[in-house]
């Protein structure tokens, strides 16, 4: 009676940030469902569960639309299988539905917290592997993101970018093969460009026999700046006010304080080629074997 209004709720909180939250949420998702699993429930109450999955995408709480993502991302990854491999309840991801989900999620790979973005993006991956067909519209922009992605100063993002880029190119084989390979072999010498003297620690200067940084010395001239003085704190699970979208990077990034923005290094565009390339890598073994399929 009540699973329609109960069940998004609470698979979105087996992904909570607080970990008491998360952890009694995945007891009782278990003892909700059973040994069958949660699927074949999610499904008979779609329209409700994907309500709640991207109210949550919307939501000012960036750990909430975090976990919308988590959640989004099992529908394709779990629930609905592959073109080449279906499950039983694939028939249940109506066209509309799908872009209704797809929409959610590209507009949360442009959130302005990077946790959001990062699960975001795998969820978009996995999302190409279920559903190519509806996805292709969004293939450039997509591509544009994933190589934006692996250029910011956050590892998580730069490798996880990578290996999402490298499950849509997986199944768009033909149409990006070239174009991420050329991508790659563009930027991969960026790093070559790097000033000596990094732009990232010019708070800071070395002291000491092991040149340990400290920070420099502040001046009583110094004065803070208004935009983090005087402002109201929140918690990181907290419902703290949110613009959502990203500004335009132009030379940005992001940073462990999640909306923060730090200027781009060159060598972390190249590091983030790298973790592509890896991936392009594993996955040109696994064609090894199959002709038509082999690239170089």
């Amino acid at each position: 009676r009540f699973f329609s209004q109960l069940l998004g709720p609470m698979c979105l909180n087996r992904h909570y940030v607080a970990e008491g939250v998360r952890l009694y949420s995945q007891d009782t998702w278990r003892m909700v469902c059973g040994p069958q699993g949660g699927a074949r429930l999610l499904v008979a109450h779609f329209d409700s569960v994907i309500d709640a999955y991207v109210a949550a995408a919307e939501a000012p709480n960036h750990a909430v639309r975090e976990a919308a993502c988590h959640c989004i991302s099992e529908l394709a990854g779990r629930v609905a299988g592959t073109p080449d491999n279906p499950t039983d309840h694939r028939h249940h991801f109506t066209p509309e539905r799908v872009q209704r989900l797809l929409q959610t999620l590209v507009a949360s790979f442009q959130d302005e917290s990077w946790p959001v973005r990062d699960v975001a993006s795998t969820a978009v991956g996995h999302f190409v592997a279920a559903f190519p067909g509806e996805c292709e519209g969004h293939r450039a922009q997509l591509v544009e993101l994933w190589f934006e992605q692996m250029a910011d100063n956050i590892p998580s993002l730069r490798k996880n970018g990578a290996a999402a880029l490298t499950m849509a190119v997986r199944v768009w084989t033909e149409q990006l093969w070239d174009e991420v390979v050329e991508k790659l072999t563009e930027t991969l010498p960026h790093v070559l460009l790097q000033p000596e003297k990094s732009e990232t620690f010019t708070d800071y200067t070395p002291s000491g026999p092991f040149s340990v940084p400290r920070p420099k010395p502040a001046s009583f001239e110094d004065k803070p700046d208004p935009a983090y003085t005087d402002q109201t704190m929140y918690s990181c699970g907290s419902v703290a006010p949110k613009t959502f979208k990203r500004r335009a990077r132009g030379g940005g990034g992001g940073c462990m304080n999640c909306a923060e923005q730090n200027p781009r290094q060159l060598w972390e565009a190249s590091e983030g080629m790298v973790q592509l390339l890896t991936e392009l890598a594993v996955l040109s073994a696994e064609w090894g074997g199959d002709d038509d399929g082999q690239r170089s």
